[in-house]
């Protein structure tokens, strides 16, 4: 595990790096390397870390204390100037199991709970947890007691066999560390001349308000942000002219190591389509004086009492509802990923497309919140659909039913889209989960045209399944992909295969909220 997460975490941009190693087998601990920035030494010792059938690997008292101490010396550095470093522990446990049978040699479960109480007190910034059985054929294999100390789903990690161990521990090791950085927000929004900030009415106050109404601009500073995190601000408008005004915006998020990304949009239109009439206190015109008729007089009817005239009155409303946040709503996802042979062809980066379309795959999984209750199926088809993974909270078996995808020929679009709602329709999905089908396909429907494809998602979507799908490369039917998605902006078209990673990204945290959850129920 080692040499690998050590080139994937100093692959981080500015990171300065700095890495210790306890080893324990049995329940005895072997080597230790204290913090060093020495990294080839380091790596030269980890490839020598003992290996074999006969050795167990885990987590034990001695070896967390050991690690506390190394901690603690790191901080005490005086090249660090002050500065507090972000603290990475990375657990990689290789065992025979947590012990159930007195013959085998294994930490025993009341071990492993003590050490994760000590590492739960210890306030670290990412606790990495992995575990993988060695397959030993004495001990009866467990990994839940180790899985429990990781803080959530997202921090802990189980891979198929030891062998895949490297590459998926490095990979989310170096996910985990790049989240870590603080990051600092400077938030800009320019009120355009028809819209006029109401002092006061901001849930986060503005740190400035420049200008005057008609040109005001709206700055927030936040520091010491997390990755990943939500920032939410609500305000009011006071509309000065009809129109449909929008708000400009500029959001940048500097990390502490200098590098920054700027987002530009916009907020609106806020349409105002009535005049803003300021009402005015008239008084009512005096009652004339009671007069007596006549004695004489012949009385008359008495006129009919009318209503006075109507007066309109304007209510303009100013509307900013809060952005969807990952809390609001649990979702059930089918990933249903095309299988034909022409996926074996390479990217622009030299690797197989299907190979892009996994690591995009598991980008996906990892933005949902498998921890809390969401779900996850994958679908792979080609002549036929084969339902790899039902739907599911585990992450390390949805990676395992990537890895199960094999390519044959043909595109029978329509046979996934068939498969992946069944399994959103059966038992498994969750009460209350917003199903939702996301389709990747890097080519036409063969040996059936579209129109099966296309007949397949509106079923679904006549079902409540909100689809997505994805076009990879130039060989596509446009209009039937986007015919198939719940709206025209839900198709996504990707000219490369690397591409993909970034648009499942962006469709796992655009799945649409309720709609009962929004003001006027959209």
């Amino acid at each position: 595990v080692g040499p690998a997460t050590l080139d994937a975490v100093a692959g981080v941009p500015g990171v300065d790096l700095r890495v210790g190693f306890v080893e324990t087998t049995e329940y005895e601990t072997g080597r230790i390397i204290d913090l060093t920035n020495d990294l080839a030494d380091l790596r030269e010792v980890l490839k020598r870390v003992p290996s074999g059938p006969n050795v167990t690997i885990f987590m034990n008292g001695n070896q967390v204390r050991e690690v506390f101490a190394m901690l603690e010396r790191g901080r005490e550095d005086p090249t660090l100037d002050g500065a507090s470093p972000i603290e990475v522990v990375v657990f990689a446990t290789v065992t025979c199991g947590i012990a159930m049978d007195p013959s085998c040699e294994a930490v025993s479960i009341r071990e492993v709970g003590r050490a994760g109480k000590w590492l739960s007190d210890f306030e670290l910034d990412v606790l990495m947890v992995a575990c993988s059985e060695r397959g030993c054929s004495r001990c009866q294999f467990d990994c839940d007691p180790l899985k429990k100390i990781a803080p959530s789903g997202r921090f802990y990690t189980e891979p198929p066999d030891t062998e895949k161990m490297p590459r998926v521990v490095s990979e989310e090791v170096a996910r985990l560390v790049a989240g870590s950085i603080p990051m600092t927000l400077t938030l800009e929004h320019r009120l355009p001349d028809g819209l006029a900030y109401i002092e006061d009415s901001a849930d986060v106050p503005p740190d400035r308000v420049d200008g005057p109404p008609g040109a005001q601009r709206l700055l927030w500073e936040r520091t010491g942000l997390a990755a990943g995190l939500p920032l939410t601000v609500t305000y009011q408008v006071q509309p000065r002219a009809l129109g449909a005004w929008s708000i400009d915006t500029t959001s940048t998020l500097t990390d502490s190591l200098g590098a920054a990304s700027t987002t530009i949009g916009a907020v609106g239109p806020i349409t105002v389509t009535d005049p803003c009439v300021e009402p005015t206190n008239t008084p009512p015109p005096p009652s004339p004086t009671p007069t007596l008729p006549p004695p004489t007089a012949t009385p008359t009817a008495t006129p009919t009492a009318t209503l006075a005239p109507l007066v309109p009155v304007f209510l303009p409303v100013a509307l900013r509802e809060p952005a969807c946040t990952p809390d609001w709503q649990r979702v059930d996802v089918a990933l249903v990923l095309d299988a034909s042979t022409s996926m074996n062809e390479l990217t622009a980066a030299g690797r197989p497309k299907l190979a892009a379309a996994r690591d995009a795959a598991r980008a996906f999984l990892a933005a949902l919140r498998l921890d809390t209750g969401d779900q996850a199926a994958i679908v792979s088809f080609n002549a036929e659909a084969a339902l790899l993974q039902t739907l599911t909270s585990s992450e390390p078996d949805l990676h395992a039913a990537l890895d199960r995808i094999a390519t044959a020929p043909q595109t029978r679009i329509h046979r996934g889209i068939e498969v992946a709602a069944a399994e959103l329709a059966s038992p498994r999905r969750a009460t209350g989960h917003t199903p939702v089908l996301v389709l990747l396909t890097d080519g036409r429907a063969n040996p059936e045209g579209p129109e099966f494809a296309v007949a397949e998602a509106d079923a679904a979507k006549r079902a409540g399944v909100t689809v997505f799908t994805v076009g990879l490369g130039d060989d596509l039917d446009h209009e039937a992909l986007r015919a198939m998605a719940s709206r025209p902006e839900d198709y996504h078209h990707a000219p490369d295969a690397e591409q993909l990673a970034e648009i499942y990204r962006a469709i796992a945290v655009t799945i649409p909220c309720p709609a009962e959850r929004f003001w006027g129920r959209r």
